[in-house]
């Protein structure tokens, strides 16, 4: 799963649903972002990728160019990704970087949890993109 070792590259927490992205805010941060990913649809989401790869060109092949196939995969393994992590528990992710990670061209990645979690799974889905990983 290339796109998520790529997001994933250096640093993964877990930590309580009360937590705020605010907290890992600081005067050292460069991005923060937080997603609600319990709000995504699958389909929808699809759709919206499929779009902007399409606006951009990115897929006009050669005649024996395998883009498309693997393309097609990743569609299969984003859609396969959400519905294990809404399934584990998962709602929400914080993306946070600051100067000294992003050197590394690094973001950490954060997914609160609660009881009703399984965070041995979301961890596993963090890293390696599969629920035993």
């Amino acid at each position: 799963m290339r796109w998520i070792a790529a997001s994933l590259i250096a640093l993964l927490l877990a930590v309580p649903a009360r937590a705020d992205l605010t907290q890992y805010i600081d005067d050292q941060t460069v991005f923060a972002a937080e997603a609600d990913l319990s709000k995504i649809e699958p389909q929808s989401a699809e759709q919206w990728v499929r779009q902007v790869v399409a606006a951009t060109g990115a897929l006009e092949l050669g005649p024996k160019d395998d883009t498309q196939r693997r393309f097609d995969e990743s569609i299969a393994q984003m859609k396969r990704w959400l519905a294990d992590f809404t399934k584990s528990g998962g709602k929400q992710i914080y993306m946070v970087t600051n100067g000294e990670i992003m050197k590394d061209a690094a973001i950490a990645i954060i997914a609160p949890f609660d009881e009703k979690s399984n965070p041995k799974v979301l961890a596993s889905l963090l890293y390696s993109g599969k629920i035993d990983g």
